[in-house]
C-alpha cells in the first residue's frame, strides 16, 4: 500500500480552494445589489427607523437653541483658543438630554462650576439644519436647566459623533457639552455684567466675558 504524501496539494493546479463557489447565473449587478441586501439607504425599514428616531426626539426632547460657531480670524494658533468667538444666528430644534448635577469647587483662579451634559439630536433633523457641518467643538447650545437658584443655560460642545446605527445608517447625533464659562447665570451676582453671554453682533452673535 503506497504511502500518502500529506505535503501534496489536492487542489487543481493554479486554482485556490478559497476561490471556489457554486455556479451563479445572476449578473454582477444583481449579485452586488441583491434585493435581500441589508444596506439599502432608501429601504422602507431605514425610512421608518428615521421617522421613529425623529418621533422619539420630538416626544422626549426639549426646545433648545443651537449657535454654530463661525470661522473668524480671531483664533489664536499659539494658545489654541479664540478669546472672543462669534456665532451664527441660532437654530431652534429639539434634543434629548439629562440635566447633570452642578459641581462647584474652589480652584486656583476662583470658583469653578461644571455640569457635563450629554445632548442627543435626531441625525436627520440636525443634518437638515446644518448640513454636513453638523455640530463641532466650540458650538454653543442653549438648554432649559429650570433650576431655582444657579441656572446655567448655555453649554459649549466639547465633542460630538453619530450614534444609534441601524443597517449602516446613523439615526442620532450625540454631543458632550459643559457649561459655557461666560454664562452670567453661574457667576457671583456682583460680578455679572450688564450684557448677555451670547450677544447680538452684526448678522450673528458674539461671546462676551
Amino acid at each position: 500500500m503506497p504511502l500518502y504524501d500529506f505535503s501534496k496539494s489536492s487542489d487543481e493546479p493554479g486554482v485556490s480552494h478559497f476561490l471556489r463557489q457554486s455556479q451563479d447565473l445572476r449578473t454582477e449587478d444583481q449579485k452586488i445589489n441583491s434585493s435581500l441586501s441589508i444596506f439599502q439607504e432608501d429601504s422602507p425599514e431605514v425610512l421608518t427607523a428615521r421617522t421613529n428616531a425623529d418621533e422619539m426626539i420630538n416626544t422626549s426632547g426639549a426646545e433648545i437653541r443651537v449657535y454654530p460657531r463661525t470661522d473668524n480670524a480671531d483664533f489664536d494658533i499659539v494658545w489654541d483658543e479664540d478669546p472672543d468667538p462669534t456665532y451664527l444666528n441660532h437654530y431652534n430644534m429639539k434634543a434629548f438630554y439629562k440635566p447633570s448635577q452642578l459641581k462647584t469647587e474652589l480652584k486656583k483662579w476662583g470658583i469653578d462650576t461644571s455640569a457635563p451634559t450629554e445632548i442627543v439630536f435626531s441625525h436627520r433633523q440636525l443634518y437638515e439644519k446644518l448640513g454636513e457641518r453638523m455640530l463641532r467643538d466650540g458650538d454653543v447650545i442653549y438648554i432649559p436647566f429650570n433650576a431655582a437658584s444657579i441656572n446655567p443655560t448655555h453649554y459649549r460642545v466639547t465633542n460630538g459623533s453619530p450614534t444609534g446605527n441601524f443597517r449602516y445608517t446613523w439615526l442620532y447625533f450625540t454631543c458632550q457639552t459643559d457649561i459655557l464659562r461666560a454664562d452670567s447665570t453661574i457667576r457671583v451676582k456682583d460680578d455679572i455684567q450688564d450684557r448677555n453671554e451670547i450677544e447680538p453682533s452684526g448678522s450673528g452673535f458674539r461671546e462676551s466675558y
